[in-house]
């Protein structure tokens, strides 16, 4: 394998993983004092103690906290470990099994050295390995999911918080990812960070260095203290191995016990300044208008860390050509489906913005992608908008606004969120949050709403328990009177048991203009039980599982009542699931017929049916993964049977294949209706940096044929370079012909400074 590029010395003016052209980190006349003062002590302890600074310190068995290191002279970005200075670097060899024998010792031996310097934080493991042959290694798209291979993921807390983190990840092939990890319960798998990963198959198994910039960070300069975990997954044997909280109780993305690292003093970021300018370049064609049109989009992201706590995001003549396309979803039932968010720019640190642990469900007070994408989700450019969040002492600030380009008869809109919460004791928290503007009418309307959280990780010794309250109320131009929303969540969120308890109310003029509520006018109550053994034979799991739901209006007549019951979900230690599910449900339809689909109506009346559902999924490490599941039963006066089935073929790593299809059959006294919907996935990955993935996408309901076909050349982390083609046909049985075609080149550059 080619060796990988060395990554600088402290203030050195040779930056091979940046550009050198627009390094400006060691200009003259841009360092202050204190950094000419920094200078001098390292010019001291590099004197004083050759390539390090400090005396490694040795970790033993069973403790969870880490002196890390500091070195003058940083190692080779290339995959492997043979640089001298991770010799005298901190070092992590006490791994325990979290899954699938908790307290088991690991089939394979991990070690995980640590250092750092000036400017970056550097990990690198070594993954010992008896049978190299075996390693699972078949994913090379960046920021894919890595589900199906061997792979290394690291956890930092910088603030120390024990409620939010930075998730980084590389599997064998050097294929890197990485994440948000928001109030331990979010995983932001959209966010991207700058920094540099490598890896390397050998005899003795796989090694992986990790590089992350402190530019890329927020923490708090005043601590020396970072939450740290670092986990593998050996694919073929389904072991999930921690350094920390080994413990099938808690996910990886909860932060609030793992181990900590302590010594990091002197990080510097520069400036604090990334500048990315971006072109789109793009060729449109329409039909029936016949227009062809050659567009240029021009677009400028600016972000700056006034401290590394606080930072600033502005944004302007926002582009997102490039963001992934929605998965299709046929709506049968009443009310509006949930899509999530893909755009950079409203990504970054969203954690902060989050409320009342509310997610993708009704009574969301703020929901990004009613930014920039009015009903029908038509895109209306975004002429700037600006960002500050910021994580000072047990304070969490987020402001967002934007300016929005004039559509239709909507002037150009002003759009405003603003969100202030309080850390309490080790894992609660109290907040609000304030929303201005309508992006989608010509109306006013704001939001205002408080929550709080009480958390604790340790009740019982190792178990959580979370209780969450919250109210909103909104105003809108012509109304008056029941716009409040409100609600509270009890969760013991266990491995062995876990339950939720919740209820909810949601007034008839509740609108958050810029969240997300279908359903208004109700009372909801619901919980969830569950129940796990642990057989420790072939199977890693026996669960079975309860859901209740009730749906009132504020009368308190019934609407909506629905019992679900897994009778029996297994899963075995390779990864297979097996499901089994009864449903009952029963709806009220007082006010008017439901539309399930063009002119098949559901009329008013009561309505109660029973359904069953077996669902088959295998194991993600296998080359061919395969997803089966049958749903049949009543639906209102009717009946309803449901087919789902995928296919993913990773039979190399240089090519992936999959295959969606799913099918529903309706029979209602009215007459009846069958929906299809397929996809295909197809990626071509030469390296972990370049790629090119094409999905098509077809549902019956639309009869629309949809193609998203995209290029992604990663240059070096921070500057890429994207071509992306749509077309949608309108597709029948007697045709097939385009009604738009699109052909964007874009590349986006990043200047840090």
């Amino acid at each position: 394998m080619q060796r990988g590029a060395t990554l600088p010395k402290p203030d050195s003016v040779q930056f091979p993983l940046k550009s050198r052209a627009w390094n400006f980190r060691a200009s003259k006349g841009r360092h202050s004092m204190g950094q000419q003062r920094g200078r001098l002590r390292r010019l001291a302890q590099l004197l004083g103690s050759g390539l390090l600074a400090a005396s490694p310190a040795p970790l033993l068995a069973g403790e969870t906290e880490v002196q890390i290191v500091r070195c003058t002279e940083p190692p080779t970005i290339d995959g492997r470990l043979d640089d001298a200075v991770w010799a005298h670097a901190a070092m992590i060899d006490h791994f325990g099994q979290a899954e699938p024998r908790p307290g088991a010792p690991p089939s394979q031996r991990t070690e995980a050295r640590l250092l750092y310097d000036s400017n970056f934080l550097y990990i690198g493991v070594r993954a010992f390995d008896t049978d190299p042959a075996a390693i699972v290694a078949k994913q090379m798209i960046f920021d894919a999911s890595m589900r199906s291979d061997d792979r290394i993921n690291i956890i930092l807390d910088t603030f120390h918080d024990r409620r939010n983190g930075y998730f980084f990840q590389l599997n064998p092939l050097g294929t890197r990812g990485d994440a948000l990890l928001e109030n331990n319960t979010r995983f932001q798998r959209q966010w991207n960070g700058i920094w540099y990963g490598k890896s390397t198959i050998d005899d003795l198994g796989w090694t992986a260095e990790f590089a992350i910039p402190f530019e890329t960070l927020n923490f708090n300069p005043e601590k020396d203290v970072w939450g740290f975990n670092v986990q593998r997954r050996i694919r073929r044997t389904n072991e999930d191995l921690r350094w920390t909280d080994a413990l099938p109780n808690r996910s990886l993305i909860d932060v609030s016990t793992i181990g900590t690292i302590r010594g990091l003093r002197g990080m510097e970021q520069g400036l604090g300044i990334d500048l990315k300018p971006s072109m789109a370049l793009s060729y449109l064609s329409e039909e029936p208008s016949d227009s062809d049109h050659y567009l240029g989009q021009p677009a400028l992201d600016l972000s700056y860390k006034f401290l590394p706590q606080i930072t600033g995001l502005l944004t302007f003549n926002t582009d997102f050509s490039e963001s992934p396309v929605d998965a299709r979803q046929i709506n049968l039932g009443r009310f509006a489906l949930f899509f999530p968010e893909t755009r950079d720019f409203f990504l970054q640190d969203a954690g902060i913005f989050r409320f009342g642990d509310l997610a993708d469900e009704n009574g969301l007070p703020f929901f990004s992608r009613r930014i920039g994408l009015v009903p029908g989700d038509r895109e209306v450019k975004i002429r700037a908008g600006a960002k500050l969040t910021a994580r000072v002492g047990p304070w969490n600030l987020g402001l967002l606004d934007v300016q929005m380009e004039p559509f239709g008869e909507i002037d150009s809109k002003n759009l405003s969120v603003g969100r202030l919460s309080l850390d309490l004791l080790e894992e609660s928290q109290v907040g609000m949050i304030f929303t201005n503007g309508d992006p989608a009418t010509p109306d006013d309307n704001w939001l205002v709403g408080v929550d709080g959280r009480y958390r604790v990780s340790d009740l019982f010794g190792s178990q959580i328990f979370q209780a969450d309250a919250w109210f909103q109320r909104t105003q809108s131009t012509g109304t008056s009177g029941r716009e409040a929303a409100f609600g509270a969540r009890l969760a013991y969120p266990n491995d062995r048991i876990n339950w939720k308890l919740e209820l909810k109310e949601i007034q008839e003029n509740f609108r958050p203009a810029l969240g997300f509520a279908n359903r208004v006018g109700i009372r909801k109550y619901g919980g969830s039980f569950r129940f796990r053994t642990r057989p420790e034979t072939w199977l890693r799991t026996v669960d079975t599982q309860l859901l209740g739901l009730l749906v009132t209006d504020r009368s308190n007549r019934l609407e909506t009542g629905r019992v679900l019951w897994n009778l029996l979900a297994f899963q075995t230690n390779d990864g297979d699931k097996l499901t089994f599910t009864y449903v009952y449900d029963h709806e009220e339809l007082r006010d008017e017929a439901f539309e399930v689909l063009d002119d098949l109506f559901v009329p008013t009346g009561s309505y109660t049916s029973h359904r069953g559902r077996v669902s088959l999924l295998t194991s993600p490490g296998r080359p061919v993964q395969g997803r089966l599941e049958y749903g049949w039963g009543g639906f209102f006066s009717g009946r309803r049977s449901d087919v789902v089935a995928a296919l993913d073929l990773r039979l190399s790593r240089f090519v992936f294949l999959g295959l969606d299809y799913a099918q529903s059959a309706i029979r209602l006294p009215a007459g009846t209706a069958h929906t299809r919907l397929a996809r295909l996935d197809l990626a071509l990955m030469a390296t972990p940096d370049l790629s090119w993935t094409t999905a098509v996408q077809y549902d019956n309901v639309s009869d629309t044929l949809g193609m998203n076909s995209r290029i992604r050349w990663i240059v070096q982390p921070g500057n890429e370079l994207f071509l992306v083609f749509n077309q949608t046909y309108e597709a029948s049985a007697e045709s097939v012909h385009p009604i738009l075609s699109r052909a964007t080149f874009k590349f986006r550059y990043t200047f840090r400074f």
